[in-house]
């Protein structure tokens, strides 16, 4: 919500989530911008009504908190896909890894 009053628009952002039940686990991402999220930060923006607005928040809290299990017990796509990225080998190519769109989901702000 700060980030979109102060810029005009919605950035990456991510949470560090331990991954510590698994040997050596380490961290995953748990990313805060979600549907969820949005639809909260329009509500805020838009001026709705405080019901709604307390309605949308409800909804990206629980929305963030199944990101965060999902991530802590192993189901997060960020370390899986930074682990596939590694092992290409020099000058191997995927196309995932080249589009736009990914690498705007990677900059973090």
């Amino acid at each position: 919500l700060a980030y979109r009053r102060a810029f005009g628009r919605s950035a990456a952002t991510y949470e560090s989530t331990s991954t510590r039940h698994f040997r050596h686990g380490r961290t995953e991402t748990t990313r805060s911008l979600s549907s969820a999220a949005r639809d909260f930060v329009t509500a805020m923006t838009a001026g709705a009504p405080p019901e709604t607005q307390h309605k949308a928040l409800r909804a990206a809290m629980e929305q963030h908190v199944r990101y965060f299990r999902a991530a802590s017990q192993g189901r997060g796509a960020d370390r899986h896909l930074l682990g596939l990225q590694r092992l290409l080998r020099p000058g191997e190519r995927a196309d995932l890894f080249d589009d736009p769109m990914f690498e705007e989901s990677r900059t973090w702000r």
